[in-house]
């Protein structure tokens, strides 16, 4: 699955059909990340803007939306457009926003018939619902009501007074400045303000806990033979007694639960650390390193960050694995100079190996914990 796949193929609908062969016959672990675009500002020859996807069990999500990004999902042997429901926007600047409205084109329109009137979500700061319904009415389009648009309001929308609209679908931060996007039996995804030259957000996606399971061969050793209806009480947290009088505890029988796995997202930063109380722990962390560390004084005015600010901060939340990209300048045409002088700028800093430099099209599986 590392080749890509044809733009010049007859029909969108046939190639996810292929997509979707090649998936089920691959493994998956239910969370795997996708490199669309890992160039910082314009395309170069190797790299196109910001786009990552995320792909799950029977969806897949957006992480900003370059131009060119629906063009990188149909080369891209992972991402799909039959499976994306929500799309979320770090902040405005061009790079991560100009390909918003093509995907929504592409995914609500030529896909539309095999939708069943599925909604797409659309998370993003203030801005991205005016930009959004702009394109759409200026080329004549529509799309019915398959879209939402939720905006993530900063402190200064927030003083204004709000439009009905914004009371009805808009988010707000709590007192820890948490936004809570949305939480359901699967995944909790929250946010907060990140430091960049304009409001932008740094993504904090954590899977829902799992259930205990019972370890059969203990339960049979102490009298509970499976399938028992016990099992429901003991995983609830609840003692039982056996007729006999013997008395069992969830902790005699009960394998634990596998711990959720958590990706951090950020977008464009100098200073992500606002996050560090809800990032803690993460199984990846997506940084950006946009210019080498002998430049740092200079991406830091800019509002952006070296691969050495990026292991720094994957170290303070102890996360197990920091991919860095939006690579800039001269590092935007390169791939043997970001896999060595990047890459190692940032395992210096992290003082772990643990660190991907980025590519176009590269795929990261975040593998289940034991």
């Amino acid at each position: 699955m590392d080749e890509t796949f044809d733009p010049e193929m007859d029909d969108l609908l046939e190639v996810e059909q292929k997509k979707q062969e090649l998936l089920s016959n691959s493994f998956f672990t239910g969370m795997r990340v996708v490199f669309l675009g890992t160039a910082s500002q314009k395309p170069s020859s190797i790299r196109n803007v910001s786009a990552i996807a995320l792909q799950l069990e029977k969806q897949t999500w957006l992480f900003d939306c370059g131009e060119g990004t629906s063009k990188q999902i149909v080369l891209s042997p992972h991402a799909s457009f039959s499976k994306l429901n929500k799309i979320f926007i770090t902040h405005m600047h061009g790079d991560h926003v100009y390909g918003l409205p093509t995907v929504i084109l592409t995914s609500r329109g030529r896909l539309a018939d095999k939708r069943s009137g599925e909604t797409l979500s659309v998370y993003g700061p203030p801005g991205v619902r005016s930009f959004v319904n702009s394109a759409l009415f200026y080329t004549h389009t529509s799309i019915g009501k398959s879209i939402d648009i939720k905006e993530l309001l900063t402190q200064k929308s927030i003083k204004s007074p709000l439009t009905d609209q914004q009371k009805k679908n808009d988010i707000q931060p709590d007192s820890n400045g948490v936004y809570t996007l949305f939480s359901d039996a699967s995944f909790t995804v929250k946010a907060k303000y990140i430091n960049h030259t304009v409001p932008c957000f740094g993504y904090v996606i954590e899977e829902a806990p799992g259930k205990p399971n019972v370890d059969v061969e203990k339960a049979k050793a102490l009298g509970l033979e499976a399938p028992n209806v016990l099992f429901k009480e003991l995983k609830a947290g609840n003692s039982v007694t056996l007729s006999n009088g013997t008395v069992i505890k969830p902790e005699d029988i009960l394998i634990p639960a596998p711990r959720p796995r958590k990706i951090v997202i950020l977008g464009d930063t100098n200073n992500p650390y606002s996050l560090t109380d809800i990032a803690q722990g993460a199984d990846l962390v997506i940084h950006e390193a946009t210019l080498p560390n002998e430049f740092e004084n200079i991406a830091h005015y800019r509002g952006h960050s070296s691969p050495r600010m990026a292991g720094l901060f994957a170290k303070a939340i102890g996360a197990k694995k920091l991919a860095i990209t939006h690579f800039g300048g001269a590092y935007a045409n390169e791939l043997e100079a970001v896999e060595t002088v990047l890459l190692n700028q940032a395992k210096e800093a992290f003082q772990s190996n643990e660190v991907i430099a980025a590519r176009d099209f590269l795929a990261v599986d975040i593998p289940k914990p034991c």
